[in-house]
């Protein structure tokens, strides 16, 4: 769809410059909308770039994402760079099946077995889970040139509660899912491949704050080429990026982009689907 799905604006900004600090503000384009826009200085008179993403509808992350700025070619913007994500890869283990007897547990990383005490829970299956999430950078439209790839790796646990309770003569059956993060950490890697196939440049992407719930406004994403918070959570997200002075300043908000909006702790848990049962 390219740019033309957001209104030029009157004033066209050069692209970000290298080795140079800038302040960024992505805002979602609308409330049914899948694209961002980028304002300068966090100033939302000064529209700056824009972020076309191109979802697959059978899949929760098989999507492509152009960053392009409002200098129209063909209808489109010019391309920035671009990024594809695929299907995460899942791994549940260290199972446990518990009755409602021993569903307590006073461990700091526990899971609560039930939101509501008084529900007749009768069996709860806990389990550990961990999470890896690949989005690959380029330089181009057809994303032939891979110019860098980011990485996310989260772990944590879940409970899944059983629950039955006899009304008016017949048996009800229900479950819930609980679920927390433990830990999780982005690598990204950008520039030219050295002899082993790998990029050059590897910055390491922490997150600062509460981490369990997946509630993305209680962190923040710091790292060597961008900081960020998303100030507006996830019903009305706003990511306030600083990208720090960098040889690929277009790199930096794409990852901030990427860690902020795809890969946040709040998707990473949507995504989490325990199996099991009683």
């Amino acid at each position: 769809m390219g740019c033309g799905a957001s209104s030029v604006p009157d004033v066209i900004i050069p692209n970000p410059e290298p080795n140079v600090a800038h302040k960024m503000l992505l805002k979602k384009q609308g409330l049914m909308s899948r694209d961002y826009e980028v304002f300068k200085d966090f100033d939302t008179a000064q529209k700056w770039l824009f972020i076309d993403k191109q979802k697959n509808v059978m899949s929760s992350k098989d999507a492509k994402y152009y960053l392009e700025n409002y200098v129209r070619e063909d209808g489109k913007g010019e391309l920035l760079l671009s990024a594809k994500g695929d299907d995460p890869d899942f791994k549940f283990y260290d199972f446990e099946h518990h009755e409602d007897s021993d569903s307590s547990s006073d461990s700091d990383d526990s899971v609560d077995w039930s939101p509501d005490v008084s529900d007749p829970m009768y069996h709860a299956v806990s389990m550990k889970w961990a999470q890896t999430l690949k989005n690959k950078i380029y330089a181009d439209r057809d994303m032939s040139e891979q110019i860098g790839k980011l990485k996310t790796k989260a772990k944590g646990k879940a409970v899944k509660c059983f629950y039955k309770r006899m009304e008016d003569g017949e048996m009800k059956h229900w479950q819930s899912t609980n679920k927390r993060i433990k830990k999780m950490k982005y690598t990204l890697s950008y520039g030219p491949k050295n002899a082993d196939g790998d990029h050059e440049r590897e910055v390491k992407i922490k997150l600062k704050g509460k981490l369990r719930a997946g509630q993305d406004s209680k962190v923040e994403w710091v790292s060597d080429v961008f900081e960020a918070t998303n100030d507006g959570g996830w019903a009305n997200p706003q990511i306030h990026t600083e990208i720090k002075p960098c040889e690929h300043p277009a790199v930096a908000l794409m990852a901030s982009y990427l860690c902020t909006v795809e890969c946040a702790p709040s998707d990473i848990l949507d995504d989490v689907h325990p199996p099991g049962g009683p």
